[in-house]
């Protein structure tokens, strides 16, 4: 019997590294191409997937994700969306650019 329940604790404890094995954490800082300020609120979300986040008040962001993700797409208003190649580094360093932000018409309604 104390074989038969060392077998079983040795094979839970196996199970648990597959089922932790199958993510990894990444994680990285999000700043402003144009003079370097970080970018606090930043969207960061795996490309494809439900899984993302938003950066701090420090520009910096924590992600877990899949083994086979490829990769992340990082957006922020008033900014160009940017998609970066994940590879087996654990952190990135993330620079977005300034969009053209245009309005094409305005609508004005007066009241009274």
């Amino acid at each position: 019997m104390k074989k038969f329940s060392l077998l079983l604790v040795f094979l839970g404890f196996i199970g648990l590294q597959v089922v932790f094995a199958q993510t990894r954490d990444i994680s990285g800082s999000v700043n402003s191409s144009d003079d370097g300020s970080t970018i606090p609120g930043a969207s960061v979300a795996v490309k494809g997937l439900t899984i993302g986040t938003i950066s701090d008040m420090n520009g910096e962001f924590r992600l877990k994700i899949p083994q086979n993700a490829k990769t992340l797409i990082v957006s922020f208003v008033g900014m160009t969306s940017t998609e970066v190649a994940l590879s087996s580094a654990t952190t990135y360093s993330i620079s977005l650019k300034s969009g053209q932000v245009s309005v094409d018409e305005v609508i004005v309604v007066g009241y009274g």
